[in-house]
């Protein structure tokens, strides 16, 4: 079950760096929901597409828990971790 907390984390970052931006956003718990229903909603689509840009955004800055072997006073991307997994292991 290690990758439980991975994805935990996962969803806090989306819920934290993401949800709280959506048009009718109040907060992760239902009971903190008011009325509000007037406002305009995004579709699906719209909302998907956006995560979708927020995702490749939220891959490309600097994690404090990832680190490059050649540079380890510096924190690196998700990507740039990737890039630098591919390119020693093919």
């Amino acid at each position: 079950m290690r990758g439980k907390a991975t994805i935990e984390r996962t969803f806090l970052s989306i819920n934290t760096l993401f949800c709280q931006h959506v048009a009718g956003y109040t907060g992760r718990d239902v009971t903190r929901r008011g009325s509000g229903g007037d406002q305009e909603l995004w579709s699906l689509a719209d909302l998907q597409e956006l995560l979708d840009e927020w995702v490749i955004c939220w891959q490309s800055r600097p994690h404090e828990g990832l680190r490059h072997p050649f540079t380890p006073d510096q924190p690196c991307s998700p990507n740039d971790a990737y890039a630098a997994l591919v390119a020693a292991a093919g």
